[in-house]
């Protein structure tokens, strides 16, 4: 089932049946969501095998299983404390372990990442990871902010440094599209790119507009080659 996000209410109305969730979910992070569901609701059954990277308190998860997904899993390199006993979960430093939650060689139907891979060190050995751990023919998604749209582009001509970099400490890497195609060459098909919303800088504002270049986070839908 899709969730919609009505036309023309404002964004603090938007997304209301992920309002119900168990989860208080913010703008940004409904944007990704949504996304992300609808692509597993029309690419894999409710059965499918998912984890999780980088779950934090479970955000994900819980979305997921109220949505009717059965076999959740997530890791990170802390445990939340407001993380959910019943989701299996593993300590995982992404940048030099294996995707591994219950079982040596485990392999998913699904990895998922959201805004997870730009605070990492080696996005490599990520992509890596995640293709020995996807079946053949599985999904990786991720979502990362957008390092190059025209506002970073701008602030960073000026300041020699993007707007994120400039406001998230804990930024590894600068992410760009050209990067991602970099990792997943002869792992993984990138066969969909997806806009979050936009966010005009400094003020604020949030539009949904579905441009690339003004994107606030860019979602990328591969399957294992």
């Amino acid at each position: 089932m899709e969730i919609k996000i009505a036309t023309k209410a404002p964004p603090h109305e938007r997304m209301s049946k992920l309002d119900r969730t168990s989860y208080n979910v913010s703008y940004k992070p409904k944007i990704i969501t949504q996304k992300i569901l609808k692509e597993l609701n029309e690419k894999v059954t409710k059965e499918a095998k998912i984890l999780d990277c980088g779950c934090i308190d479970g955000r994900m998860l819980n979305i997921l299983e109220e949505q009717g997904y059965t076999h959740l899993a997530g890791c990170d390199i802390f445990r939340h404390p407001e993380l959910p006993s019943r989701f299996p979960f593993k300590l995982r430093d992404l940048n030099k372990d294996a995707l591994e939650i219950s079982k040596k060689g485990e392999q998913f139907d699904v990895i998922i990442a959201t805004e997870v891979i730009e605070h990492l060190k080696n996005p490599y050995h990520f992509f890596d990871q995640a293709h020995q751990h996807l079946k053949q023919d599985g999904l990786f998604i991720l979502s990362t902010p957008h390092q190059a749209n025209v506002y970073n582009r701008l602030f960073f001509l000026f300041t020699g440094e993007t707007l994120r970099f400039a406001k998230e400490k804990s930024n590894r890497a600068i992410i760009t599209q050209e990067l991602i195609e970099r990792c997943a060459e002869h792992k993984f098909e990138v066969y969909k790119i997806e806009a979050s919303h936009t966010t005009i800088p400094f003020f604020k504002w949030k539009f949904d507009w579905p441009f690339h270049a003004t994107a606030n986070s860019l979602i990328y839908f591969m399957r294992k080659k």
